[in-house]
């Protein structure tokens, strides 16, 4: 298989769980906000894999990082358990391409 083709679905996977800890967080709260910015930074790095967008090596590991600190966010910070688990996901799936980036770096 790819790598490429991979990580596009691997971005994909983090857009839809970052949308859906906004679902279960509720819109208007600061976590369902942090949530729609996370699943906004995972399709930037979805177009950015596909070379849609341009971008630099430091602002496609910041969104990274914001993805992964998010899903922290989420984890820590929520109420209900549903969103903690959701965000479990998202932390976990996003803790993947952040390991992988710094263990690339020359």
């Amino acid at each position: 298989m790819n790598g490429m083709m991979l990580f596009c679905g691997w971005y994909m996977y983090e857009a839809v769980i970052a949308g859906l800890m906004a679902a279960s967080a509720g819109g208007r709260t600061w976590l369902g906000r942090i949530g729609i910015g996370a699943a906004v930074l995972a399709v930037y790095l979805l177009f950015a894999q596909l070379n849609l967008v341009g971008t630099r090596p430091a602002w496609f590991i910041g969104a990274n990082v914001a993805v992964l600190a998010a899903g922290l966010a989420g984890l820590v910070l929520s109420r209900r358990s549903d969103t903690r688990q959701i965000a479990l996901l998202l932390a976990a799936s996003a803790a993947v391409p952040v390991a992988l980036a710094f263990r690339s770096v020359p």
